[in-house]
């Protein structure tokens, strides 16, 4: 049974592959109103989130088959991922025994890693459960980090090269911003805020693009957030020197 609760708010953060969006919602994590956390945890220089996910919609997603394909295409090539309702979210992080909260921040799955994918499930996503206000787009702009994610991208696939988008269809927009614009004012229609946060800034830890962070999530900042960044920069430049 759900519990009965005050309501909160809820952030998703938005961001294509390759782009730590699993540490930045770990670090929002760590901020006033939120549930409390754990911290940094780390396996195979990956970040554990936690459970901070959330899957509304049931998709079977098929694996993209290679070029030659070494073996005839079966129909066992897919992955099932099943939707579960929103309590389940508030659930397990009260299971945490971590301290209640008035804000929550994850991100949405399967393949909600962009706006299109959101806004075109927009009244699955946007429940009253949900209470969703903000949906904040990680950007990555800083030529020297997009170097590292392509370098850490192509540890998996040789042929992978980070391509930063708010589509998995590069082709939509002339660029990252054009699809920002576009879809910020599609969901300002509706009610819901898109804001963007350059995640490689913070990393590089400019105040200023903190503070921004600060005030979206209405929280006043971390006194260690530069020591937070630094201990996630060690497992980013570990990956990445491999």
């Amino acid at each position: 049974m759900p519990l009965l609760r005050s309501p909160h708010s809820s952030y998703t953060v938005v961001f294509p592959n390759g782009v730590p969006g699993n540490w930045a919602a770990w670090f929002i994590n760590r901020h006033d109103g939120f549930p409390k956390i754990r911290p940094l945890q780390v396996k195979e220089n990956k970040i554990g989130h936690q459970g901070r996910s959330w899957v509304p919609i049931f998709r079977r997603i098929f694996a993209k088959k290679p070029a030659r394909p070494v073996k005839p295409a079966s129909d066992d090539d897919f992955w099932d991922t099943s939707a579960f309702p929103f309590e389940t979210v508030i659930d397990k992080a009260l299971e945490m025994g971590l301290g209640d909260f008035t804000k929550l921040v994850f991100r949405i799955d399967p393949n909600g890693h962009y706006l299109d994918y959101i806004y075109n499930n927009f009244d699955t996503i946007h429940t009253e459960e949900a209470n969703i206000t903000n949906h904040i787009v990680l950007e990555w702009t800083d030529i020297d980090a997009v170097d590292i994610i392509d370098t850490i991208m192509k540890e998996n696939n040789k042929k992978a090269r980070f391509k930063h988008t708010v589509t998995p269809d590069t082709d939509t927009f002339t660029d990252f911003y054009e699809g920002f614009v576009h879809f910020k004012d599609k969901f300002a229609d509706k009610g819901i805020s898109v804001d963007r946060i350059d995640l490689s800034k913070i990393l590089k830890h400019d105040l200023y693009e903190y503070y921004r962070l600060c005030i979206l999530i209405d929280s006043p900042p971390l006194k260690n957030w530069k020591e937070l960044v630094n201990d996630y920069n060690e497992i980013l430049m570990l990956r990445y020197h491999g």
